[in-house]
């Protein structure tokens, strides 16, 4: 049984020169699956694809070309959740754990609403 991995381009920007990079990254254990984008200036400039990779043929096109980390989020299935009560956001490209794989408990961190009341946007 294989792993399918790909890495392309920049992988670790903190070893290149100037900041506003921005790194989407999507780890899903049930599927051992871990998606890494590296995008600065709109240029998709990197990725590391372990699992699923859906993405590839996406990532090879579309390297060093202008994306949108809107498009970025849609090919890595990244959304953003809003608490219905007081607005707080759950940003999955930002966070270590997917909103799914939140505990049932789990509450907002600003007003304790339940997890149900989060809509995805």
């Amino acid at each position: 049984m294989g792993v399918e991995l790909t890495s392309i381009g920049i992988f670790d920007p903190s070893k290149e020169e100037g900041g506003g990079w921005d790194i989407l990254k999507r780890a899903d254990k049930d599927d051992c699956c871990y998606q890494k984008l590296i995008l600065k200036d709109n240029k998709l400039k990197g990725a590391i694809l372990f699992g699923d990779n859906k993405a590839m043929s996406f990532v090879y096109k579309k390297m060093e070309q202008d994306v949108t980390r809107q498009e970025l989020m849609e090919i890595l299935e990244l959304y953003l959740y809003k608490c219905s009560n007081c607005g707080a956001e759950y940003d999955e490209t930002k966070m270590e754990v997917l909103f799914k794989d939140l505990p049932e408990e789990w509450k907002c961190p600003n007003c304790k609403h339940s997890k149900e009341g989060f809509n995805k946007n």
